[in-house]
């Protein structure tokens, strides 16, 4: 996944990078991504690896739709997911954290 992705900071919904075989972290530079409010999805890449950063904490408006991990693949991601995500009060509905 490139860094550069986190230059898209005007980005507000819809960052979808599902179903695809991820096997790498996720860049630090996607915490960049701050006006985000709804639907980052991670699900469904069962070969995940190792941590999601901290700076994912930083997107302090998200409202809705977080989505590491997926239930059809319950037990398979071995991903860290880190405790900042408690900074997204603003969270109200979806979230979805199924690992191993």
């Amino acid at each position: 996944m490139p860094t550069e992705l986190g230059n898209v900071r005007l980005m507000q919904t819809f960052f979808k990078w599902n179903s695809n075989s991820l096997s790498r972290e996720v860049p630090t530079q996607l915490g960049e991504l701050t006006r985000m409010m709804s639907a980052l999805d991670f699900s469904d890449n069962p070969q995940q690896r190792g941590t999601f950063p901290t700076q994912l904490g930083r997107m302090s408006a998200m409202e809705s739709m977080l989505e590491l991990g997926s239930a059809d693949h319950a037990g398979s991601l071995t991903a860290i997911i880190p405790t900042e995500l408690g900074n997204l009060v603003k969270m109200t509905s979806y979230v979805t954290l199924v690992g191993s």
